[in-house]
């Protein structure tokens, strides 16, 4: 075994790894945008509370922001 593989040593352990992570980018950026939308759609079916009041108005200004370029 090459030193490449110790992933961590002191003087009574240490600890190798033969296969390397596999990270799955994508499908972490998925599960976001999937949390990201369920958070919002709890937002708004909620009470009225200071998030809702804040990404209404923010959705408002960006659809006039929007409507003026069309």
């Amino acid at each position: 075994m090459g030193n490449d593989s110790i992933i961590f040593q002191n003087d009574s352990t240490i600890l190798f790894v033969f296969q390397s992570p596999v990270y799955f980018p994508w499908q972490d950026w998925a599960l976001g945008a999937m949390y990201t939308k369920i958070s919002i759609a709890l937002t708004f079916m909620g009470p009225d509370w200071w998030m809702k009041t804040a990404i209404e108005r923010l959705y408002q200004v960006r659809k006039l922001a929007f409507d003026k370029l069309c």
